[in-house]
């Protein structure tokens, strides 16, 4: 069976599978790149604290 526009029903289905794959790898690059900034924020206080015990 035809849809309307000329793709089929698995056609329909691999387009939709191809995106789900991408989407969930952006989803964990962004958690990823969360927990990095988390961790860079706290590396950045430990530094400042630090310093300004030095002064």
């Amino acid at each position: 069976m035809q849809r309307a526009g000329g793709s089929t029903g698995i056609e329909k289905a691999a387009q939709l599978i191809a995106h789900a794959k991408r989407s969930v790898g952006d989803r964990t690059a962004v958690e990823e790149s969360k927990a990095d900034l988390i961790r860079l924020l706290e590396e950045y206080e430990r530094v400042t604290t630090m310093l300004e015990q030095i002064d």
